[in-house]
């Protein structure tokens, strides 16, 4: 059997929401790969399919309701291939000051060479990035950051909310390269205290979330990941034992 689709058409009278996008009546919408793990949990949908609200057509042919709720609760793209979800690991452990690459854990460098690696507008020309190889074509779908402690540049305050930025590149060896795209949290600061600059050291932070994203990446792909520094009272400035997977899920 070929690839499937999950080709989704609205057949009620009334609007209906599919993971956030609104399908009017006789739109028609085809649920890209990397949105399939939504759709399982997506109760609504399967019940709207399986009431024949909503229909389905797998590429080939209009399926029955039945047929149709059990392609939106499965996510093999044909009875013999599953797409490949692959963790690739970031950290830097020590503190990050400035705009600068993380190091993959898979990396076998000299802790001392590890410890100067920096991202300011070099790229993989000065060793510095410490890429992975991308194996697939695929999507970025989420990202999982552990951070030990963070601090703003302004001396005096630090806001209620503080912004980290991070930036996913395909690196150059003749310059930094292709930006794939980035990815930022919002820091509750009463919940994960947040150093200020007049602080001797960043303020223990204990971060742990789970962000859903969404990059595409391609086969081939250096793929390096970089701390933005911000400036200001509500941005992160610096930031010291940080640990980042991204999962990539493959685009058959």
């Amino acid at each position: 059997m070929g690839r499937l689709f999950k080709i989704l058409t609205n057949v009620d009278s009334v609007p209906h929401s599919v993971i956030g996008k609104i399908l009017n009546p006789g739109e028609t919408y085809e649920i890209p790969p990397h949105k399939w793990l939504e759709i399982i949990d997506d109760d609504t949908l399967k019940n709207n399919v399986s009431e024949g609200k909503i229909t389905v057509n797998d590429g080939d042919k209009l399926l029955s309701s039945e047929e149709g709720r059990e392609l939106v609760e499965i996510l093999a793209v044909s009875k013999n291939i599953v797409p490949k979800t692959l963790i690739f690991p970031y950290a830097f452990a020590k503190e990050m000051n400035y705009s600068q690459y993380l190091v993959s854990w898979v990396d076998n460098d000299t802790q001392s060479n590890r410890l100067v690696r920096s991202g300011d507008e070099c790229g993989l020309k000065w060793g510095s990035s410490s890429p992975i190889l991308c194996p697939v074509d695929g999507t970025i779908t989420s990202v999982m950051l552990c951070m030990k402690a963070a601090a703003v540049s302004d001396k005096n305050n630090v806001e209620s909310f503080v912004n980290i930025l991070f930036e996913v590149w395909h690196v150059g060896f003749d310059d930094e390269g292709t930006k794939k795209g980035q990815f930022d949290y919002n820091i509750n600061s009463s919940q994960n205290p947040i150093g200020k600059k007049s602080d001797t050291r960043c303020v223990d932070t204990n971060l742990f979330v789970t962000l859903g994203v969404d990059i595409p990446v391609s086969y081939g792909d250096r793929l390096a990941l970089k701390f933005i520094r911000q400036l200001g009272d509500d941005v992160v400035s610096k930031a010291t034992g940080v640990f980042i997977s991204l999962t990539v899920l493959e685009t058959l």
